[in-house]
This record gives C-alpha cells, sequence and structure tokens, in this order.
C-alpha cells in the first residue's frame, strides 16, 4: 500500500494530521511500513534496544527485506493487553476505555457494524511518523487520552522502570500517539502508560502531554525520510545489537569481487582481534566441556546435588521437540593467518 492507498480507508482529516481505521492488519501493516512509528521513534534518540535510526534506515530505504510483521510473541502480547486494560479499567473506574471500534463509535456517533480486527492508525502526512494507542480513554470532560498496555517481567521492571517511572521509550511512544491525534484535529491529553509487573502489581502512570518532545519526534522522522530520499545511508552504531543484526541483513548477499585492504591497519587490527577472540572462544568452550564432564561423573544418574557453602548442582534430563530451520542466507567471516616462510633446505 502507497501512501496515498492510506487516504482510501475510512480516516479523518485535518490539517497534517490523519486519523484511519484499518478492518485487515496486513493493510495496516502496509501502512506502517510507510512510516517511522512512535514505537520505533525512540531508537533514533537512542531509547529503545528494539530499534534505531539504521535499522530503520535499512529497512525502508529498501537495502534490506522487511523483517516478519507478526509474531507469535506479538499475538499473545495483544491477548495480554486486552486483559490488563481491562483489569486498570476495573481498578481505575474507567468506563470509556475504548479499543478501536469503540473509538470508531465515539468519533462518529453512529451504530456502525464492525467486523474486527478493526485497528486504529493515526499519522503525520507531512513527517511520514504514525501511531496505534493500544486503548482510547474517554474522560468526563470529553478529551481522550492514548492508554499504553505493557506486560512487564519483574527483571524488566528493575532493569529500565528507573524509579518506578514508566521507560522513556514508552513514554515518548505516548507522547507520539497524544501529538498526532491533536494535529489531526482531534482533543487529546497526554498518554498514561498501563503496566502489570511481573502478572500482579499494575501500575497506572498518567504523564502531561510534551509539546516540545512531540516537535522533536516529528523533526527526527522528517530528517530521516530525508536522508532516506537523499540516499545519506548513517553510519551503524556497532556497540549495538540492533545496529549489527541490520549490518548483517544489509551486506546479506557477496558478490564475487575482492577488495584490496593490504594498506589498512585498521582491517589487520581487526582481523588479528577477531581471530584472538575466536581462539579463546573456543578454549572457553574446551574448558566448559571438561568441567561439565567432570561434574557430571560425580553425578552419575542424580538429578541435583548440594556442594559446600550452600553451591547447588542440577543437570535434569531435558527433551528436545524437533524442528526444521528455514531457509535463509549467512555470511560467516574467516580469518586466514599467512603462512609461515618456509625455511630453506640445507
Amino acid at each position: 500500500m502507497d501512501h496515498q492507498a492510506i487516504a482510501e480507508a475510512p480516516s479523518a482529516r485535518r490539517l497534517e494530521g490523519e486519523v484511519a481505521f484499518f478492518h485487515a492488519a496486513s493493510d495496516w501493516h502496509a501502512a506502517r511500513a510507510s512510516d517511522i512509528t512512535a514505537s520505533t521513534i525512540a531508537g533514533h534518540f537512542g531509547f529503545s534496544a528494539w530499534s534505531s535510526r539504521y535499522s530503520d534506515y535499512v529497512e525502508k530505504a529498501g537495502l534490506a527485506p522487511r523483517k516478519d510483521a507478526d509474531s507469535d510473541l506479538k499475538r499473545a502480547g495483544r491477548h495480554l493487553e486486552a486483559a490488563i486494560a481491562s483489569l486498570a479499567a476495573e481498578e481505575e473506574g474507567w468506563t470509556n476505555l475504548f479499543d478501536a471500534a469503540g473509538y470508531w463509535r465515539h468519533l462518529h456517533d453512529a451504530g456502525f457494524t464492525l467486523h474486527p480486527p478493526t485497528i486504529l492508525y493515526m499519522r503525520d502526512t507531512r513527517c511520514r511518523l504514525g501511531a496505534t494507542p493500544d486503548r482510547v480513554l474517554l474522560q468526563p470532560d470529553g478529551r481522550c487520552r492514548p492508554v499504553e498496555v505493557k506486560n512487564v517481567s519483574w527483571q524488566a521492571f528493575r532493569d529500565e522502570w528507573e524509579q518506578g517511572q514508566a521507560p522513556v521509550k514508552y513514554w515518548l511512544q505516548g507522547q507520539v500517539q497524544a501529538g498526532l491525534a491533536r494535529i489531526a484535529g482531534l482533543p487529546w491529553d497526554g498518554p498514561i502508560v498501563v503496566g502489570l509487573i511481573a502478572g500482579n502489581d499494575l501500575r497506572v502512570l498518567p504523564y502531561d502531554f510534551d509539546v516540545e518532545a512531540f516537535q522533536q519526534c516529528r523533526i527526527a522522522a522528517a530528517t530521516f525520510w530525508e536522508d532516506v530520499a537523499a540516499g545519506r545511508e548513517p553510519l551503524a552504531d556497532l556497540t549495538r545489537s540492533i545496529d549489527r543484526d541490520a549490518l548483517r541483513r544489509r551486506w546479506r548477499q557477496s558478490q564475487e569481487k575482492a577488495l584490496d585492504l593490504s594498506k589498512s591497519d585498521a582491517a589487520l587490527q581487526v582481523a588479528e582481534a577477531l581471530s584472538e577472540a575466536r581462539r579463546r572462544e573456543r578454549d572457553a568452550k574446551a574448558e566448559s566441556d571438561l568441567l561439565s564432564a567432570q561434574l557430571l561423573s560425580m553425578l552419575g544418574d542424580a538429578e541435583r546435588a548440594t556442594l559446600p557453602g550452600g553451591w547447588l548442582v542440577a543437570a535434569k534430563t531435558q527433551a528436545r521437540a524437533a524442528y526444521t530451520v528455514e531457509e535463509g542466507t549467512t555470511r560467516p567471516i574467516r580469518i586466514i593467518p599467512p603462512k609461515a616462510p618456509k625455511e630453506p633446505k640445507k
């Protein structure tokens, strides 16, 4: 679906903002593919491990195939989202917490019969920045707030939710949603982040709308698309796993050609360092295998054992199901050191 096709869905348009509803998830995914979204923009500022400016560039510029739009984890998240939203509504006394279909009916004040799934999508048509809120809360004064619903593990809460506040990536996600609604002419206030921590600790965190944060996101999105149009590829930050993965996808296909890097000391240093790192890895693997075998010889068929100082050792039999490896390509890096010069014959 191209940018114009988004307008063909039932929508409300004001200024450079647009609100659209889709019945088919495939159409929604196609619309998102044309934009930078609220769920990824935080990565452009370094606030998310799951997105970055470079990874978005590689995908949006067509330098690598799009990752799967859906997954088992995302589908499970949508089911949990509904349950967590219901719990939050009950705890907070919210009587008008809408999903997309409910918000459609609120906007049009008519008895439309919708065929699920119905998905709400808002976008800035000029900056090409889009968002889909998890829920929309209608307040008694008639104004709405986007509600982001998160299922949070205890480890993620401990590591990312500083002083019990939502991570910047979720806060920014909600700010973009509220801002996109505003430029479409809808009366929305700041976001609410709802998090269910470790399955039993509900956190409801309302935030004021931050117009400066929203404008910075609009500028980042607009600049990104200008760079895509001009072919200005950003540098990958190879300390980030998201960029390393994007780089591999960017250069997934090799060509039958050879480079002369014989005068590049930097390339030599990296190759030598990689060779040494792999040697340490092999040595560590061999040592780990040896120590594991020694412990297994002590355990025999026992599943566990207690050791001095309160240490425990466990080695329970685990079954591994058969699976099929999906077709794909890889580019393993091989390091071939120079051959040692032959000794002259005596």
